[in-house]
């Protein structure tokens, strides 16, 4: 490398630092740069990856594509990774709300509010209550995914085609249940994740517009909309009930 080429490297490489500053410190379990080389916004030379990093990356990139059983290892790790790294896993400040929404049987949603459901609770209507319980576990799983982007919720009956008449729904759900939108304080749960930094690193693929939060163990909910589904359901309504959902999620 010729000192013009070098010159070029060090200015990259100052202009690049003052961009993206460090994560963490050359010390800690991941170095200074989270998943260093699979970003273009580190400083060169790129920061060689760990294998645990290497590993932990695998496990992301596994979960974000629909197979989150690698990454249910990783939880207690990436929970002390946050105080290493807090740019990276803690979520930003200015997200103080994440979003979730579920389709669920009648004994699940019983779980979520605390109580019994009514027939009023299955009128078809849009329902919303100011509080409820987000279970902690599911079939050995202890972590959910939620978004910082409810806005995102407007475009799920073009994307699934359906929240509740969708085979994959029926076979999971059955013919009847709740489709339901929830709401949690970030501070007042455990919650990890930043969603620029790991859009940064391309493990999100095309679902990187989902912004997307985890959830560790129960959360503590302060909204919770939700309607009933049945076999005569009219699904030509529903791009409608998830509007009012979301309207109604946020007001």
């Amino acid at each position: 490398m010729n000192e013009k080429q070098l010159l070029r490297t060090y200015v990259r490489s100052i202009i690049l630092e003052k961009v993206s500053q460090p994560e963490g410190n050359k010390s800690d379990p991941l170095g200074k740069y989270v998943f260093a080389s699979l970003r273009d916004d580190v400083p060169e030379p790129t920061e060689p990856d760990t294998e645990a990093e290497k590993s932990l990356a695998t496990a992301y990139n596994k979960h974000y594509h629909g197979r989150p059983d690698a990454l249910q290892g990783w939880i207690d790790d990436i929970l002390d990774l946050k105080d290493d790294y807090p740019k990276f896993f803690e979520v930003p400040d200015r997200y103080r709300k994440a979003y979730r929404t579920i389709t669920v049987p009648e004994d699940v949603m019983s779980t979520i509010l605390g109580r019994e459901m009514t027939e009023e609770d299955k009128d078809g209507e849009v329902h919303v209550e100011d509080s409820g319980t987000h279970p902690g576990s599911f079939k050995g799983k202890n972590f959910f995914s939620w978004t910082v982007e409810p806005d995102i919720f407007y475009g799920l009956k073009k994307d699934w085609g359906s929240l509740f008449a969708t085979e994959w729904i029926k076979k999971k759900v059955g013919a009847e249940g709740f489709v339901v939108f929830l709401r949690a304080d970030v501070d007042s749960n455990v919650f990890f994740n930043n969603p620029q930094k790991m859009k940064k690193t391309g493990l999100a693929g095309e679902f990187a517009y989902q912004m997307e939060v985890i959830s560790v163990d129960e959360v503590a909910l302060d909204r919770v909309v939700y309607f009933y589904f049945g076999e005569g359901t009219d699904h030509s309504n529903e791009t409608e009930m998830i509007k009012r959902s979301i309207d109604m999620l946020e007001s």
